[in-house]
C-alpha cells in the first residue's frame, strides 16, 4: 500500500465516522480491528526477524528471546527457527560455523572475570562454572516467570540480564558492555554507565604495561579491585537514590 492509498483510506473512515449509524460504527470498528491485527502481527513478524539476527551476531541475544516468544503464536517461533537456520546455513554447508569455537572459548578461557575468579580461587574450574550457571539459570527463570504475571508485555531489564551473566562470566571483555547500554538509557543508571568507563581498565593487561612481569593478558590484581569496586559503590548509589524515592513516594 503507497501513501495515497493509506491516505484515501484514512480519508475514507473519517468520513465514514461522521455518518451516523449504528451499522457503520460496527463496521468502522470491525475495520480498526482487523486493520489493528494485521499490523500486530507484521509487527511481530519483523520482531522475530531481527531477534534471530542479533542472535546469529552475537549468541548473547539468547538470554532475552523468551520475552519475545512467550505470548506469541507457534507460527512465530517456527519462524524465529527458519530465520535461525537460513542464517547459519549458508556458513553449515560450507563447513564452517561458530559452534566449536564457542565450546573452546567457554572451556579454557578466562579474562577480567568477576565473581567467577573469586569462587574460582575455592572451587574448580568446572564446579565454579557449573554453580556460577545453576545460579544465573534460577535468577532468570524467576525474573522472567515474575515478569509475566503482568498482563500486557513490558520490556525487561534487559540491563539486569546481561550485566548479571557477564559479571557471573569467567570473561568480561570490555566491549560486551555494549549489550548492556542500550537499555541502560531506557532505565538509566549510575552503575551501568560507570561500568562502561571501569571496564575500560581491562586493556591495562601484562601486555601493555612496559616493563611488566604479567602474562600478556593478566591484569594487576590492585586494578581489578578498582575496576569491580567502582562499579559496586555506582550500584550502593542507585540504591541509595532508590530507596530516597520510595520513602518520598511512601510519604
Amino acid at each position: 500500500m503507497n501513501d495515497k492509498e493509506k491516505e484515501r483510506n484514512c480519508a475514507d473512515w473519517v468520513c465514514t465516522l461522521l455518518t451516523p449509524g449504528t451499522e457503520t460504527h460496527s463496521a468502522v470498528v470491525e475495520a480498526a480491528k482487523t486493520d489493528s491485527k494485521r499490523l500486530h502481527e507484521e509487527q511481530a513478524a519483523a520482531a522475530v526477524v531481527v531477534m534471530a539476527l542479533a542472535v546469529t551476531a552475537k549468541v548473547f541475544a539468547l538470554l532475552i528471546v523468551p520475552w519475545l516468544l512467550w505470548r506469541l503464536a507457534a507460527k512465530y517461533w517456527l519462524l524465529f527457527g527458519a530465520s535461525l537456520l537460513a542464517l547459519y546455513a549458508p556458513f553449515i554447508l560450507q563447513g564452517g560455523n561458530d559452534f566449536f569455537s564457542l565450546f573452546v572459548f567457554a572451556q579454557h578461557w578466562e579474562f577480567n572475570a568477576a565473581i567467577y575468579a573469586v569462587l574460582n580461587t575455592a572451587l574448580s574450574d568446572g564446579a565454579t562454572k557449573l554453580l556460577l550457571a545453576a545460579v544465573f539459570l534460577v535468577w532468570l527463570s524467576g525474573y522472567f516467570f515474575y515478569t509475566q504475571r503482568r498482563p500486557e508485555f513490558s520490556l525487561p531489564r534487559a540491563d539486569w540480564v546481561f550485566a548479571l551473566f557477564l559479571l557471573l562470566a569467567p570473561v568480561i571483555n570490555a566491549w560486551y558492555w555494549l549489550w548492556v547500554l542500550p537499555f541502560a538509557v531506557i532505565y538509566p543508571s549510575v552503575w551501568a554507565w560507570t561500568a562502561s568507563v571501569a571496564l575500560l581498565l581491562s586493556y591495562c593487561v601484562g601486555l601493555h604495561i612496559p616493563g611488566s612481569e604479567l602474562e600478556a593478558y593478566a591484569i594487576p590484581l590492585w586494578l581489578r579491585i578498582v575496576e569491580f569496586g567502582v562499579i559496586a559503590l555506582a550500584a550502593m548509589v542507585d540504591l541509595r537514590c532508590k530507596r530516597k524515592i520510595v520513602a518520598s513516594d511512601a510519604t
